[in-house]
């Protein structure tokens, strides 16, 4: 049915993906089929009627200019929509082994082990930043339709669409008649050189219901032509905005299959090599100073700060193997109290660096969720393979040993006390002896 949402809206659909597929033909800056809905497994899928769709959360006190504005009762209209108690799809939850999740109620999903594929398709899935790229290059269609349309065919009146107009007219005692007015129907259409052609036909017909009974119809055809004068440089006026709009679109296409690259570097290593379009600038921190962009952490810049953070436990375990090594030698005589007391100061400030890079490791985390279009709060540990063919060390060599210097440390003390209770002997002899 024509003159209704869905129509618009698919008919606008319709066209639009035309229009991409026809320039998505450079094998340079192809790009996948476009689909401005998001995936129903998305954060930001909409699962109600697109053409009826609930109220969003609105804010208490904005809320009541739609009750009442200036003293005036508004529509009863906005009583009888839905609300809704939270914009976030449900269900994105389930896609990740969860319960539905509506903000109240449920809970949220626990990712573990996330590979660098997982990762990469849960950010093509609710990042904004790449929806926000496809749904510019639906909007650059979207305004070439309107450019395209200017110059087809188009039906209505001359200056505005069809209609007509009705009309009673009573005089007590005399007649009373019913017109339908102006009823007109017209095309128009404009020429590359700035020709304008329209032609409309227009009909009038009045019935007389009293004093004289009968009716009288009116038809009428017009048409015209114009032409601006500089019909030399007038086709290249008039065709400016349809072939701007024609480039941008292949902009937008070259612009997304750009970004589609730089997506995966930036998820991948979390190196962005250009600027994001429409971005200002490539700091790492305008998402923050302008609200617009999101962080850039990568899978891999995450491995580095999870291997420092293990190395920085490792180095706090072995100062505290040496700690007890250093005691252990001590006791037997072969260190002093300030040895060990530096030692026990260097364990301390590697126990407060770890701390540090603790928290710079769950810092950096909740800025990769937030770059892959997931909640900080959500909890999500990353696969750690790719860092097993980096470890030399093993820790349970390190542990055997600790073991044996312990055990070795035991023994000398066990020769040093035997030695001792020798000595003792002979003086004790020597002190009978005299």
């Amino acid at each position: 049915m024509g003159c209704t949402r869905e129509h618009y809206r698919t008919r606008a659909d319709q066209r639009t993906y035309e229009i991409l597929n026809q320039k998505n033909t450079d094998p340079r800056w192809a790009v996948p089929k476009v689909d401005i809905t998001p995936s129903k497994d998305s954060r930001f899928y909409d699962p109600h009627d697109l053409d009826n769709p609930p109220l969003p959360p609105d804010d208490p006190i904005a809320r009541q200019y739609m009750d009442e504005v200036y003293g005036i009762k508004g529509p009863a209209v906005w009583q009888d929509l839905d609300r809704l108690q939270h914009v976030e799809n449900p269900n994105w939850t389930v896609a990740l082994g969860g319960e539905p999740f509506d903000g109240s109620s449920g809970s949220l999903p626990v990712i573990e082990n996330l590979t660098l594929d997982d990762a990469i398709e849960l950010g093509m899935r609710n990042s904004r930043d790449y929806q926000e790229q496809i749904e510019n290059m639906y909007l650059a269609a979207l305004s070439l339709t309107f450019e395209r349309y200017k110059f087809d065919t188009r039906f209505g009146g001359v200056l505005s669409e069809p209609g007509t107009a009705m009309t009673y007219e009573n005089q007590p005692g005399d007649f009373s008649a019913w017109e339908l007015g102006s009823t007109h129907l017209g095309i128009s259409r404009l020429m590359p050189s700035g020709a304008q052609f329209a032609a409309e036909l227009a009909n009038n017909t009045l019935w007389m219901l009293t004093g004289g009974s009968g009716s009288q119809t009116a038809t009428s055809l017009a048409y015209s032509i114009t032409q601006p004068l500089y019909l030399a440089i007038q086709r290249a006026v008039t065709l400016e905005k349809l072939t701007q709009s024609e480039r941008n679109v292949l902009y937008a296409m070259r612009d997304f299959a750009r970004f589609r690259k730089d997506f995966y570097v930036t998820v991948v290593t979390g190196s962005r090599a250009y600027p994001l379009p429409g971005s200002t600038g490539r700091g790492e921190l305008a998402f923050l100073i302008r609200g617009e962009r999101s962080p850039t952490v990568g899978f891999y810049y995450l491995l580095y700060e999870l291997q420092r953070l293990r190395n920085q436990e490792s180095n706090v375990q072995s100062l505290r193997g040496l700690i007890r090594d250093l005691e252990a030698l001590g006791e037997a005589g072969r260190a002093t109290s300030l040895d060990i007391t530096q030692l026990q100061s260097s364990h301390e400030q590697a126990k407060r660096y770890l701390a540090y890079r603790n928290r710079v490791f769950f810092d950096e985390l909740d800025r990769f969720k937030v770059q892959l279009g997931l909640p900080p709060d959500i909890e999500l540990t990353i696969d750690d393979t790719l860092l097993e063919p980096f470890e030399f060390l093993d820790t349970e060599l390190l542990e055997m040993e600790y073991d044996s210097t312990t055990i070795e440390l035991s023994e000398d003390q066990a020769v040093i006390q035997t030695a001792l209770d020798s000595i003792q002997e002979l003086q004790e002899k020597l002190v009978n002896k005299t």
